[in-house]
């Protein structure tokens, strides 16, 4: 699975940053997904390797602008683009009035066919090309979800060097042997292909989350997982600060859900527009202070997303950032 941010801010974009949009496609397809989709997505699209023809699905965590206003464009663009490929939408209540009002007021069709899902309770799961996808109710001021994906069971390897050593040439007849299946060669000796089949694994799992108050509520989701994608709008010290509650998690809050889960792999997103790269006269907060609160507390493999940053989930369950 390779994973792509095209947009990392919380709330409005800032010169490095754009608001939220992340980008996901297995290896084994040119396809992709979209998750959320912030002002300005189709823009950041033109400077990574994704194209509007290839997007087939659109995941919206909810409805907040800075998750959401940049979904008009793409849709525009995407038939512009000529493509005649169906798209799937799916999002919180609301999403299929939203898109009809705009798309109706302001004269836009698409040649594609376009089908619009929304979630009215946490029961709702669908068949994605090599898996299916679930979401989880996360606490914010709206209906807000993270989305589950799990990838469909992997078989066991075909193991060559027994087949070889039996004196089985390559061909037809180990295809069969990969499905399991008896084959009797000419000279009759007989084989059960499971023999030649190591055990099956099961699929990557990953959890993509929307805005949320409270990393807790993943708890029973995040056994076995693989992945989590979560936001960190604040540290401890900026959430005690605010006199408003705007129902967003801190570094910290995150960190020790998954160290307590023994996560292996985590990335923060969404961060507040008050941390810099570095700090100056006017800002006093920068990005690393989000990294020292997160090594107070987490001990796995963990990175903060930029705009642009790709990271790969290989069939070890390792994450790699692309360079």
């Amino acid at each position: 699975m390779k994973f792509t941010f095209l947009g990392t801010s919380s709330g409005a974009p800032t010169k490095k940053r754009n608001v939220s949009a992340l980008a996901l496609n297995f290896q084994q397809t040119s396809e992709w997904m979209l998750f959320d989709c912030g002002e300005g997505t189709q823009h950041q699209l033109l400077y990574a390797n994704y194209t509007l023809p290839k997007l087939r699905y659109i995941f919206l965590t909810h409805l907040h602008g800075d998750h959401c206003f940049g979904l008009f464009g793409l849709l525009a663009s995407r038939g512009l683009h000529g493509s005649e490929t169906p798209l799937t939408i799916v999002g919180p209540i609301g999403i299929k009035k939203m898109i009809d009002i705009v798309m109706r007021i302001t004269s836009t069709g698409t040649r594609y066919p376009l089908e619009i899902i929304e979630i009215n309770d946490e029961d709702f799961s669908m068949d994605i090309p090599f898996g299916k996808i679930s979401c989880i109710k996360m606490e914010h001021q709206i209906p807000t979800y993270a989305f589950l994906i799990e990838e469909n069971q992997r078989e066991g390897e075909f193991n060559v060097k027994l087949a070889k050593e039996e004196g089985i040439d390559a061909g037809p007849v180990y295809g069969k042997l990969k499905k399991g299946e008896t084959v009797i060669l000419p000279d009759g000796r007989k084989f059960n292909g499971k023999d030649f089949v190591g055990e099956s694994q099961r699929g990557r799992k990953i959890i993509i989350a929307g805005d949320n108050k409270n990393p807790n509520i993943l708890t029973p989701f995040l056994q076995n997982c693989d992945l989590l994608i979560h936001e960190a709008t604040y540290i401890e010290s900026v959430k005690e600060s605010l006199k408003t509650d705007f129902f967003h998690s801190t570094a910290a809050q995150v960190a020790q859900v998954s160290e307590d889960m023994k996560l292996n792999n985590l990335i923060l997103t969404h961060f507040s527009a008050r941390f810099i790269e570095k700090k100056d006269v006017c800002n006093k907060y920068q990005i690393n202070d989000i990294h020292l609160e997160v090594e107070k507390f987490y001990s796995g493999n963990y990175f903060l997303a930029n705009d642009f940053d790709s990271f790969y989930l290989n069939m070890k369950r390792k994450l790699i950032k692309y360079e």
